[in-house]
């Protein structure tokens, strides 16, 4: 299974999150029409995908609380080729009370309240849960929940997306699914993915701004912290790119390797 293409309003095969084409840099509707290859289109909306979530949350305006992201210069990577690095990071937070891993909580005392969790909406304007068989309302993509599931306890039926609805665990698991899921380019699967790497869970120290005393990032207590624990997991995907040097342009190089 893959992600669900529409180059104009249809039906969703399966539960999903709806991302609408234009909160999807780069592509255009008609890129997505069932004639067009589907490892072309794969790659065309990874390559977006990862655009948007950095040009959203990398600002240090956007507070997404737990996760980082960076983008490499481009590299060369041959005549008229590029390859295109992002990074992520995604931390958790161990409660050994419960036996529970969940999203670091947002604050609730100081002038950081309620600040660090966003929406689904936030970084994909106009994006929308759809059910099996459910209407899409333009051109855009499904991404089926069903393959998020091995990384996260959520479910489609608690998939809510609002303007304050917290989304992190979706991200979270969307990060494992592109970082050990998504297929790479080898000599019989053509793609613009030359790499994808999802690391170990690590252990890292609370940072000090988290419990600070009167401006504190997360909603972790400083008496709590003898029973709290910080984990995160890296994620780093390489996009190749091929320039046009006749339309002064470039697109993704989805290839046989």
């Amino acid at each position: 299974m893959s992600f669900e293409y529409f180059d104009a309003a249809g039906n969703a095969t399966n539960d999903g999150v709806f991302i609408p084409v234009a909160a999807l840099p780069g592509v255009l509707a008609t890129e997505l029409a069932a004639a067009q290859p589907a490892t072309t289109k794969l790659s065309k909306a990874i390559f977006a995908i990862l655009n948007q979530i950095y040009d959203t949350i990398s600002p240090t305006t956007f507070n997404a609380l737990g996760f980082t992201a960076s983008k490499a210069n481009p590299s060369g990577a041959g005549t008229d080729l590029l390859n295109q690095n992002f990074s992520f990071t995604a931390q958790k937070l161990i409660n050994f009370d419960t036996d529970t891993v969940s999203q670091v909580p947002v604050p609730s005392t100081g002038a950081n309240t309620g600040l660090g969790k966003f929406s689904i909406s936030d970084i994909f304007a106009g994006a929308a849960v759809v059910a099996a068989a459910g209407t899409v309302a333009g051109a855009g993509i499904v991404i089926p929940t069903s393959l998020l599931l091995p990384y996260t306890s959520l479910t489609h039926a608690g998939l809510t997306i609002s303007g304050t609805s917290d989304n992190r665990d979706w991200f979270a698991a969307l990060f494992d699914f592109l970082g050990n899921d998504l297929p790479v380019r080898s000599s019989t699967v053509a793609s613009a993915v030359t790499a994808r790497t999802a690391s170990a869970i690590a252990a890292t120290t609370i940072p000090a701004a988290y419990v600070d005393a009167t401006a504190p990032t997360s909603g972790i207590l400083v008496a709590d912290l003898p029973a709290r624990g910080l984990v995160s997991k890296s994620y780093s995907l390489t996009i190749q790119l091929i320039l046009d040097q006749s339309s002064q342009s470039f697109d993704v190089n989805s290839v046989i390797g």
